[in-house]
């Protein structure tokens, strides 16, 4: 079950239903979810950008900027295939840290961009190994971005996306190679 949060919206065309229904359809996607599991979804709908986070392991809650539910190609307008990438992303990462055989860093600690965004292609990755609609290219280059625009970096990224490592510490040796100034 997801609680949304604001019930209604002023600025964006999405209602509550249409998010729940893209939530569940991420939740069917990921294993290891009981179908007593609930979070809580805070939506900043004055913010066009697509970030969004687990907030709080216990109890469950996330948090979303508007643009990460929307449908890219009609703004302001909720993207059902958009939002269920996102929420499977969010799900997988809420599993990841929830698993202590994955180590991931506590909830609350900062981390740098470069581990981050290796999480966030391997997370992308296993969302679209599970049938989501992921757009590739848009992680590779963020990808690129940071870790350089190479054929160790192009390596890692496949690696990545494929769901090759398995483990924080995993990702971090994949990467480490990668490092420049």
């Amino acid at each position: 079950m997801l609680t949304v949060l604001p019930d209604t919206f002023e600025k964006v065309f999405f209602d509550v239903e249409q998010i729940q229904a893209a939530f569940a359809d991420a939740a069917g996607r990921v294993a290891g979810l009981t179908s007593e599991f609930s979070a809580t979804l805070t939506v900043d709908e004055d913010l066009p950008t697509a970030r969004m986070a687990v907030v709080s392991l216990d109890p469950v809650a996330f948090r979303a900027e508007g643009g990460a539910l929307e449908n890219t190609r009609v703004p302001r307008t909720f993207g059902h295939d958009a939002a269920t990438a996102h929420f499977t992303r969010l799900l997988l990462e809420y599993m990841d840290r929830t698993n202590p055989d994955f180590g991931a860093p506590p909830l609350g600690e900062t981390i740098e961009l470069g581990p981050r965004i290796a999480w966030d292609v391997s997370l992308f990755g296993r969302a679209s190994a599970l049938g989501c609609r992921v757009h590739k290219p848009k992680y590779l280059y963020n990808f690129r971005n940071r870790w350089g625009f190479t054929d160790a970096a192009d390596a890692a990224f496949e690696a990545l996306f494929s769901a090759g490592p398995t483990t924080w510490a995993a990702m971090q040796e994949l990467c480490a190679p990668l490092v420049t100034d």
